[in-house]
């Protein structure tokens, strides 16, 4: 695939993931209300999820131009780390110190816990060729 088509899919691929984090985001306060930020939570540990199963099979299983498309484009912005940063501001301003630390220890610990989780699934359903 040539760099013109790549770019091209990544932005595209970032519009789906903005989109998405705005959807999941809004339905989350929605839903539970703007005391804690969970919809960042749910984006970024939806999006290190992936990004583990990106990381494996981008090795043996996926071609470089589609390791791009979907982790920089699409999850590049779905998964809010801007946002996690801003709404743990918002907290600590807002004098709310218990709930900015369970946000930077969940959003830490669910985080790269998913990023292994997505890993072992990829190499669970798509094992490495034998070699």
């Amino acid at each position: 695939m040539n760099q013109t088509v790549t770019l091209l899919l990544i932005g595209a691929a970032g519009a789906i993931g903005a989109l998405s984090r705005f959807g999941i985001i809004s339905l989350a306060r929605h839903l539970f209300g703007d005391h804690f930020p969970i919809g960042t939570l749910i984006v970024n540990v939806i999006g290190c999820f992936a990004i583990g199963m990106i990381v494996y099979l981008s090795v043996n299983h996926i071609p470089e131009h589609w390791k791009l498309v979907i982790g920089v484009g699409l999850l590049g912005s779905l998964t809010t780390f801007s946002a996690f940063g801003v709404d743990t501001h918002a907290k600590l301003n807002q004098g709310e110190l218990s709930t900015a630390i369970l946000n930077i220890a969940l959003n830490m610990i669910l985080g790269l816990g998913a990023v292994y989780a997505g890993s072992l699934l990829a190499k669970s359903v798509w094992p490495s060729p034998a070699t």
